[in-house]
């Protein structure tokens, strides 16, 4: 087995690698050759093979554990170009299976920028919706969703918990999803949010603000704020990405 290009080295070593598990020869989770029986296949230097495995490493592709070797990551989930879409559907479009952690539902007031977000007073109630989002059963996104109490009288924990959120709204309220606005950045997990996402108090995380805009069936013609979402996604598990065209 040889690598052939001009490339560096290292980088040959890790389109090779990168090769093997798009073709399937090493499954997620899957061991791969240890760091001398690559130096070996290849006749490359333990530190060009280490180069290579440090860099897939880092981009998400493998995970390195000291002592046990080095494995194949459970691979990504990509969004974009972004359409608005709940998890559900983005999720079951991927092929993947759906499911939620309720970590508490309560009716609160809101707090000055919740309410200023949803073009309310603070003297008006929302809905408080925490969840933890799951594909596979792999905890990807930890969800706090704020929706006006005036829009949404009841929250059936079933039907928010087994189906998508605005297939609820639409089902049950009438309300139709149009646009929304969203507000990425990266940060660091804190101690809940590592809990929940089963990651270390630390590792990256992409925290997206969403405003979500509708209407109801009955008035079409009236634009309103249906729900303020905060969102914590493992970087490790999702990410996005975007078409730019030149206007």
């Amino acid at each position: 087995m040889t690598i052939s290009s001009k490339k560096p080295l290292y980088y040959r070593l890790k389109q090779t690698i990168l090769k093997w598990i798009e073709d399937g020869e090493y499954a997620p989770g899957e061991l791969l050759p240890s760091e001398k029986q690559l130096q070996e296949m290849f006749q490359i230097s333990r530190t060009t093979v280490r180069l290579a495995l440090k860099e897939l490493a880092q981009e998400g592709f493998l995970i390195r554990s000291p002592g046990k070797g080095t494995f194949v990551a459970c691979m990504k989930m990509e969004s974009g170009p972004r359409r608005l879409l709940s998890f559900t559907r983005e999720m079951l479009d991927m092929g993947l299976k759906v499911s939620s952690q309720i970590i508490s539902v309560e009716k609160e007031y809101p707090a000055a920028r919740t309410a200023n977000k949803l073009q309310i007073s603070q003297e008006q109630p929302v809905w408080r919706l925490e969840r933890i989002r799951l594909a596979d059963t792999v905890p990807i996104v930890t969800e706090v969703n704020y929706i006006p109490s005036s829009l949404v009288w009841q929250m059936d924990l079933d039907q928010v918990k087994n189906q998508s959120f605005y297939e609820f709204l639409e089902q049950e309220y009438g309300i139709m999803i149009v646009y929304a606005r969203e507000k990425v950045e990266c940060r660091l997990a804190n101690t809940r949010e590592g809990r929940h996402l089963n990651i270390p108090k630390g590792s990256p995380i992409l925290c997206v603000e969403r405003l979500t805009f509708g209407y109801r069936k009955n008035r079409p013609m009236e634009s309103l704020p249906v729900e303020f979402v905060k969102m914590s996604y493992n970087a490790k598990k999702y990410s996005f990405h975007q078409i730019i065209r030149k206007e």
